[in-house]
Order: C-alpha cells, then sequence, then structure tokens
C-alpha cells in the first residue's frame, strides 16, 4: 500500500530522529530556496510523498555531513534520484560488513586496504569509510582499479597536513582549541568545495568530448 502523503508537521517529527534541530521554519526555508517541493492542496497546505521526504532528508545530509552551502548542494541535487542503498549499519564495521553493505567483496575491501584508500583502525572501519567503499565500487565496475584510486586519498591527505600545520600555528594553548576547530570545519568545508568543483569540470569536460 502506498504510503498517504504527510503535512510539513509530521514530516519534522519523522525527520528529527535524524536531525534533531529540524524544524517547520527550516523545511519552509530550504522550500523558498527550491531545494524542496512538496506539493500543495487547493488550500494551500504543503504535502510531502515518500519521495519528497526522502529528498529532504538527503538534503539535511548533505548540509550536516559534508557542509555543503545550499547552492551546491542545489546543483548535487538537480540530479539526484532517491537512494535505494541500504542503510550503514551503526558503529565501526568489520571487513565483512563493510564489503556487505559496499556491495563489494572482502578481496575489494583488501585490495582498497593495500593501496591506501580504506583505513581500518584497529581492525575495523569506520562510516566514512563506507562512503568511500560504495564510491570506489561505482568506479571499479567502470574499469578503474584500487592503484587508481589511491591518488584521490593522496591529494587530500597533503592538502589536510598543510590546514593541521596552518591551525596549530594560529590557535595555539587551551584557549585557542575552540577557534582551532571552527578554522578546521572552515577549511574543511573549503576543501569539499574544491574537489566538487574540480570534479564537475573534468567531467564536464568529459561530457562535451
Amino acid at each position: 500500500m502506498t504510503e498517504p502523503p504527510k503535512g510539513i508537521g509530521a514530516v519534522v517529527e519523522e525527520l528529527r530522529t535524524e536531525f534533531p534541530d529540524v524544524s517547520v521554519s527550516k523545511l519552509r526555508y530550504l522550500e523558498s530556496r527550491r531545494l524542496i517541493a512538496p506539493a500543495r492542496t487547493p488550500r494551500g497546505t504543503r504535502r510531502f510523498d515518500r519521495e519528497s521526504v526522502e529528498r529532504t532528508k538527503e538534503v539535511l545530509r548533505l548540509q550536516r555531513d559534508e557542509f555543503l552551502p545550499l547552492d551546491v548542494i542545489a546543483r548535487r541535487m538537480e540530479s539526484w534520484l532517491p537512494s535505494t542503498t541500504a542503510p550503514a549499519p551503526p558503529g565501526p564495521l568489520g571487513t565483512a560488513e563493510l564489503a556487505s553493505a559496499a556491495g563489494i567483496d572482502v578481496t575489494t575491501v583488501d585490495a582498497l586496504t593495500a593501496h591506501g584508500l580504506l583505513r581500518p583502525d584497529n581492525g575495523t572501519f569506520s562510516p566514512a569509510s563506507l562512503v568511500i567503499a560504495r564510491g570506489a565500487a561505482e568506479l571499479l565496475a567502470a574499469g578503474l582499479e584500487p592503484r587508481h584510486l589511491r591518488l584521490l586519498r593522496s591529494g587530500v591527505e597533503q592538502v589536510s597536513e598543510r590546514v593541521a600545520a596552518t591551525t596549530r600555528a594560529v590557535a595555539k594553548g587551551r584557549s585557542g582549541e575552540a577557534t582551532r576547530r571552527e578554522m578546521t570545519d572552515r577549511l574543511e568545508q573549503a576543501v569539499r568545495l574544491v574537489l566538487d568543483g574540480v570534479a564537475q569540470e573534468e567531467f564536464g569536460r568529459l561530457r562535451t568530448d
């Protein structure tokens, strides 16, 4: 049976399980920025079907997990489709769990680890490793090899080392710890923007070649 559409209040209650700070005004703002587009009744009441709810979740995840500005999220959402990927298991993942959740085999996890793309900690993998593994699975299916994907990590590592040196120099002592964290968050977002822009530019060329 198809789930009936929900009003904005019910959607907010559903979303608060994953996004405790979400509010009705937040969803109205996202709608004003054309990031979400719930249907309207003849009286103008917003109605969210399941796809609209999932789209809203994706926008909120991109804000929370990738710290992306709304204009970048808008470009991402232009090609968004409701995800059929199973949710990540909670907590650290073992090798077999990571392989299953990412849709690859254990041998591939071992190869990605050997080439430095995946970084286990005491034999387990973080949720970020699952994101990496799922993306790697798509690239490997297209014919790339684990050794090629190592380059994706090495560039970010070099930049992060410079960021670490900069933040340590700028914010020394206990009083500077909050400043260091804030600066690190800001620079992480900047790096994500650069990477997103480079990917858009390079793959844009592929589409026109």
